[in-house]
């Protein structure tokens, strides 16, 4: 008779374990994702942050500013000023059209009081959707270079 019960429940057992097995990997994979998450959005930090100490303290040529603009985009994304072909950037998809400088507080000669960094329409892939970091991360040093004629 004990046979009979036990005997009965064996398609019970391979429901609940399909049914536990399915919640169990889409957990995981869930703590994955929000795991790079996190791993990506750290580099970012740090590259922005050390792209605005950069910014903080190169030489501001006010007549150009392009070179100024340039080198600090680079030092966000590859961390060097002047990457070759073979350099990767630090955070992966991070491309300098990503980085947004804004030096408007300006003295009356022109030059940066403050330099801030921001990551605009940065996208990062998950399994299930994407996350859009726009504005963030952002970092802001004070200008302590010098201005180049």
């Amino acid at each position: 008779m004990a046979y009979a019960r036990f005997h009965n429940r064996k398609g019970a057992i391979m429901v609940e374990f399909a049914v536990s097995f399915t919640l169990v990997v889409a957990l995981l994979a869930a703590m994955f994702q929000i795991g790079y998450l996190f791993y990506v959005y750290n580099g970012l930090q740090s590259a922005v942050r050390n792209g605005a100490r950069y910014a903080s303290i190169a030489d501001f040529d006010k007549d150009a500013g392009v070179n100024f603009e340039k080198d600090v985009k680079d030092v966000v994304v590859y961390g060097i000023t002047d990457p070759g072909a073979s350099d990767k950037p630090l955070v992966p998809g991070l491309t300098t059209n990503n980085v947004f400088i804004d030096q408007s507080n300006k003295d009356a000669t022109n030059t940066p009081i403050t330099v801030s960094i921001t990551i605009t329409n940065y996208v990062v892939p998950t399994v299930w959707s994407t996350f859009s970091l726009d504005g963030k991360p952002r970092s802001t040093f004070a200008y302590l270079g010098q201005t180049v004629e």
